[in-house]
């Protein structure tokens, strides 16, 4: 393993420099459930194309992963109905984005079903 030496001084100067710059101003971003109640409360984005999204969802939350596979074997559809469905979870912000081989992360809890039903 090499490295490059520095010495005290060397350091003490690189540490000054960096102690001498600017903090950055705080970057405070929305939680998640701040941007479900704004989301959903409102109802504004939220499209309910498919007979089986509520159950969809219901099953997602429930099982607390969003899977392709998942829906296929619990509602008894195919892959492109399950695709779909999973798409329109991630437009509702119910499931993450896709990351590969692995189920989406599911970004809502039991309220969020309490507010689909009420809608």
């Amino acid at each position: 393993m090499h490295n490059a030496f520095l010495s005290l001084e060397e350091i003490e100067s690189l540490m000054d420099h960096v102690s001498d710059q600017t903090k950055p101003e705080e970057l405070i971003l929305p939680s998640v459930r701040e941007s479900q109640t704004s989301e959903f409360g409102s109802n504004e984005n939220y499209t309910d194309t498919d007979e089986l999204f509520h159950e969809a969802v219901s099953l997602v939350i429930t099982h607390q992963q969003g899977s392709i596979s998942l829906l296929q074997r619990r509602l008894k559809i195919g892959y492109s109905r399950a695709a779909r469905l999973i798409d329109e979870m991630e437009k509702a912000a119910v499931v993450g984005p896709f990351t590969g081989s692995k189920a989406r992360e599911v970004l809502v809890d039991e309220t969020y079903l309490e507010i689909i039903k009420d809608t």
